[in-house]
């Protein structure tokens, strides 16, 4: 069964590379073509970059942050790619966070479960070094986002974590997609 697996995920790799091909898929999806696109919206191109990124990541649709670190890195550049993608990340934690809080409120602050309550002293007495620490190994994680804005955490130190805890992931991710854009 697990060979089955691997055989149906390199045939659907497979799969995917010959639609690219058959369709130039790959063509639309240039670095010239994406900026075209972005021109083509406009003054509304960076605004709808940061919209999208913040809708997406709350949808918790799959790899967001990478996605989104690769778009901006393939439009602008590996600086101003990363850094739009840095903003569009933090916008995106905030925006999930605003709304997972005001919707669920607080819920895991009044957890009595003496292993959750385990769990939950060491972002309480650290908040900031705790969310540093999930976003080095989460990035931009939906479920973590969630999480933490059921938590008692002060916003503030939510921010700021986010903030101080983004920015590795981001700089080796475009760093990453820039070499791989330069090799294709």
């Amino acid at each position: 069964m697990k060979w089955l697996r691997i055989g149906g995920v390199v045939a659907l790799v497979c799969a995917l590379v010959l639609v690219e091909r058959l369709t130039g898929l790959s063509d639309q999806l240039s670095r010239e073509a994406l900026r075209g696109h972005v021109a083509a919206a406009g003054p509304w191109g960076i605004p709808l970059f940061l919209a999208v990124f913040c809708v997406a990541l709350f949808l918790h649709i799959p790899a967001t942050g990478i996605l989104f670190v690769g778009v901006g890195v393939a439009l602008y550049g590996p600086v101003a790619g990363a850094a739009l993608a840095f903003a569009g990340a933090v916008l995106a934690v905030m925006f999930s966070f605003v709304i997972v809080r005001g919707v669920g409120g607080k819920p895991f602050a009044e957890v009595k479960n003496k292993y959750a309550r385990r769990i939950l002293a060491r972002l309480e007495s650290h908040p900031i070094w705790t969310v540093i620490v999930m976003r080095l190994i989460f990035f931009v994680g939906a479920p973590v986002n969630y999480a933490l804005a059921l938590s008692s955490i002060r916003t503030r130190d939510y921010v700021l974590g986010s903030v101080l805890g983004m920015v590795a992931p981001t700089v080796v991710l475009a760093l990453g997609f820039d070499v791989l854009i330069a090799a294709f």
